[in-house]
């Protein structure tokens, strides 16, 4: 898997794992445009450090590798990587690098 890859299948399963534990009313699509922070979010502040948690374990299991995105939980600007879906993915896949798991 390329960081791209690995990126998407991490939060992919983070938010399937999140979902697992909410009701129909506040699950997370599974969406790049979908909000994590600010307006239009399902998720409070617990939720979203429960969702940033399973995401660094769900990274760690698929590329041996720590990406720390604790810090990230303070930087609520509009061009915070925690935005959206889809501006994480692309903030993962630049910590990542280049990498190839087989």
């Amino acid at each position: 898997m390329n960081a791209t890859e690995i990126a998407s299948k991490a939060i992919g399963a983070a938010i399937d794992d999140l979902n697992h534990q909410r009701s129909a009313a506040e699950q997370l699509a599974p969406s790049t445009e979908t909000a994590l922070t600010g307006p239009g979010t399902q998720l409070d502040s617990l939720g979203l450090i429960t969702f940033i948690v399973a995401v660094e374990q769900k990274i760690e299991e698929l590329s041996e590798r720590f990406v720390s995105l604790t810090d990230l939980a303070v930087d609520m600007t509009d061009d915070s990587p925690l935005k959206t879906v889809g501006s994480l993915t692309t903030y993962l896949t630049s910590q990542l690098g280049d990498i190839a798991n087989d």
